[in-house]
């Protein structure tokens, strides 16, 4: 299951909790967004095994669901992510 908003879900959100019309270049903004980002983790191996963001490159010792850096989704491939 997903955590990601949709985007007409998040412009009626903004709506109702304003009371006002949302600014056109929100609007625009929110529409120029990915619908969502899906990574994987690349193994790198130096000395230790870590994993590396295919979309932000940080580097971590334990696969995430998502990257703690950048907040890409990761591909769960055969249950490895964690």
């Amino acid at each position: 299951m997903s955590n990601l908003i949709s985007r007409q879900a998040l412009l009626k959100k903004l709506e109702e909790e304003s009371g006002m019309n949302t600014p056109e270049w929100l609007v625009d903004a929110i529409n120029e967004m990915p619908e969502s980002l899906k990574g994987r983790w690349i193994p790198y191996i130096n000395g230790r095994v870590y994993f590396i963001c295919s979309e932000c490159g940080s580097k971590y010792n334990l696969p995430y669901h998502f990257c703690p850096n950048c907040g890409t989704k990761m591909e769960v491939s055969n249950g490895s992510n964690t």
